[in-house]
């Protein structure tokens, strides 16, 4: 590439004799460059959008539609968090890491919320694509600084691929696999090198990349990552402050944060602290908002949040309650079978348990008719697999027919509903068909053994579902034990596979891609600590996600996406549950949000307190520390008097004594 912009810049006859430790001068260079390089190949780019094209250009972004630029700074906004957190090591192996750490490190690239898997300049200012797909180049901002202000350079983007790759867990491990190397060009230039060059999504993915600091890491190697709860240095807008084991985390901005003018951070970023508290019980969370300490909960059930329309916090309008639409893919949620287990290796056992789950009664029973059934495993999404298949899914699902359902493409896939007592029936006659009988009342096989399952859950969160699925299993002869873990339990027999069933959520992107192996593929059906927990082993299912991965556009990703979410759906593989495709968040009423909100998702950080809520913080801040000093004051007063008096009371003495000697003398 060098070469290339040499002969160039040679025809131009413009060859710059820069000093390259010169700001303006690096400034100068990463505009030459950007200029060349567009007319070399046109290549270079400003953002990068996954099957799409980006809303803004360079130039026009200013900030996000979905902020306001002129939002007040200030406060402290206070937290609720479900869990613990065990290490503050972004790449642990081991441990759970704490959710915020995110906001101390800054990426290459930051995501836009008003478009789907559209990332925009924050550590790199451009990015250049390799003919072929053989690799990217990003240019980095010779302006970017960590807190310490040690300049980043390509050197810590280096660092820190090498860092999550070979030090991290096997999630970075797996998900950078197919980026072969990585090359330091300049001093604010790095390139990646692809394995798979067919995988569209490598230049995304590493974009996404965040940015550890080499040097605070040769210098305190020991210190810095392997101690689970020293504090890491950062770059980005906050850094940590203090933290209390694993219940409380705080997070102050940093005031020279080199950043803060971005287009991508303008209007963002407006909290002067962040506190974080943890509770391992949900129900403890709960009654920890209404002291009204809080600033902001994210609820999960309908059933707590209508409970909690009643509290005197929300009567009082101290706290806020708003429902916020999204065009987000809902998280898919589910029972999970163990199909490493072999009582759930035959299809006829899992359609007869999907069976038996009446989703309609616990609708109406425990979530008020609010929640909406998952037929897909992309909820609210338009890649949902609805219908037949198009003609673009079944050129990638008919060469493998002689392994599917015939059903799958003459029919739409539909959950059981209607009837109980039909579906019932049905569910014995499937189990029938897998060799069991029912006998006195119990469900069992040709070797007398009863049917069982374990389910594994923690603290009770789930009981009341499980309790209710339970019921229905129990009624046909199965016999179900609830296995309720604590959290640190629960995770070490989710990472190893220790259960029969659990309840389980995954996350899923607007634009799926690559992650998908890792939910569902095949190479991780052994592998403890990856996601794929049904412990699916199909080539066909792998199949369907390479062709997810190798899209070369938006409607080859939707088809692909459609065939492979067929291919779960007929597999039986998990009981769909429900999604609910709003956020529901309680506020502070003191708290403001932009008048624009954004299309995917939500965003905390666009989010500011209103400003007379902060001058009333500030005085009461001040006022608390002129009592502070008053008090010490009267404190200091008291003690001077104590001291004089002791010093009178000893010079009485000590006269007296002086006294009685003088007569004794004299006597």
């Amino acid at each position: 590439m060098r070469f290339f912009l040499y002969i160039f810049f040679c025809c131009l006859l413009t060859i710059a004799n820069a000093n390259k430790d010169s700001k303006n001068e690096t400034n100068s260079t990463t505009k030459n460059l950007i200029k060349t390089s567009s007319l070399l190949n046109n290549k270079l780019m400003s953002s990068i959008s996954l099957h799409s094209t980006s809303r803004y250009n360079a130039d026009e972004l200013q900030h996000f539609s979905y902020v306001n630029p002129e939002a007040p700074k200030g406060g402290t906004f206070r937290i609720i968090k479900i869990g613990a957190f065990e290490n503050l090591n972004i790449f642990a192996k081991k441990g759970i890491t704490a959710e915020s750490i995110d906001l101390i490190y800054d990426k290459l690239m930051q995501a836009n919320k008003e478009e789907p898997a559209t990332l925009y300049p924050l550590l790199a200012t451009s990015l250049q694509l390799l003919p072929g797909n053989i690799g990217v180049i990003f240019n980095l901002n010779p302006d970017a600084k960590f807190h310490d202000g040690h300049p980043i350079t390509a050197e810590d983007v280096d660092f820190s691929f090498k860092a999550f790759t070979q030090q991290g867990s096997f999630f970075y491990k797996t998900h950078y696999s197919e980026i072969d190397s990585v090359k330091v060009l300049t001093a604010h230039q790095v390139q990646f090198n692809f394995i798979n060059t067919s995988n569209t999504d490598l230049p995304y993915m590493i974009a996404q990349l965040p940015v550890l600091p080499k040097h605070f890491n040769d210098n305190r190697a020991k210190k810095s990552y392997n101690n689970k709860l020293d504090i890491p240095l950062g770059s980005g807008p906050y850094k940590i402050e203090s933290i209390n084991s694993s219940q409380r985390i705080t997070l102050k901005k940093v005031d020279n944060y080199w950043g803060k003018d971005l287009p991508v951070n303008k209007g963002r970023y407006n909290f002067d602290s962040l506190i974080y508290d943890y509770f391992l019980d949900i129900n403890l969370a709960r009654e920890a908002l209404k002291s009204g300490k809080y600033d902001f909960f994210l609820e999960v059930t309908s059933q707590n949040w209508e409970s909690f329309k009643n509290s005197s916090l929300v009567k009082k309008k101290l706290l806020m309650m708003q429902e916020i639409s999204t065009l987000d893919t809902s998280p898919f949620q589910g029972f999970v079978f163990n199909h490493r287990k072999n009582k759930f290796k035959n299809i006829y056992i899992r359609q007869a348990l999907t069976q038996l789950f009446d989703f309609n009664k616990i609708n109406r029973s425990l979530f008020y008719h609010s929640y909406l059934r998952s037929n897909s495993y992309f909820p609210n999404s338009s890649m949902s697999a609805t219908g037949t298949p198009s003609d673009g899914e079944l050129q990638l699902l008919q060469p493998w027919s002689d392994h599917l359902p015939e059903e799958l493409f003459s029919q739409e896939f539909t959950l059981p509903s209607g009837n109980y007592k039909k579906r019932k029936s049905i569910a014995l006659e499937l189990f029938k068909k897998a060799g069991f009988s029912l006998h006195n009342g119990q469900l069992i096989d040709k070797d007398k053994q009863v049917f069982s399952i374990d389910f594994l859950t923690y603290n009770n969160m789930y009981d009341n579902i499980i309790n209710a699925f339970s019921d229905y299993l129990k009624s046909l002869g199965i016999a179900v034990t609830i296995r309720s873990v604590d959290l640190p339990v629960y995770t070490n027999n989710l990472r190893n596979f220790n259960f029969d069933m659990v309840m389980y959520a995954w996350n899923q992107s607007s634009t799926p891609g690559s992650e998908q192996y890792f939910y569902w593929g095949s190479q991780f059906v052994d592998t403890p600590m990856t996601n794929n927990l049904a412990g699916i082993n199909s080539p066909i299912v792998d199949n369907m996600i390479s062709n997810i991965v190798k899209a070369k556009n938006k409607q080859e990703l939707r088809d692909s996406v459609k065939a492979l979410d067929r291919v779960l759906l007929w597999g039986y593989y998990t009981i769909p549950q429900w999604y609910f495709p709003k956020y529901r968040i309680i506020l502070s009423s003191s708290v403001l949000l932009p008048s624009s909100k954004p299309l995917y998702g939500i965003d905390i950080h666009s989010w500011y307190f209103n400003p007379k809520a902060i001058s009333k913080a500030k005085n009461t801040e001040l006022i608390l520390e002129k009592t502070y000093f008053k008090g010490n004051f009267l404190l200091l007063c008291a003690l001077i008097f104590i001291v004089f008096l002791s010093i009178l009371i000893l010079t009485k003495a000590r006269k007296k004594r002086k006294k009685d000697k003088i007569n004794i003398e004299l006597i």
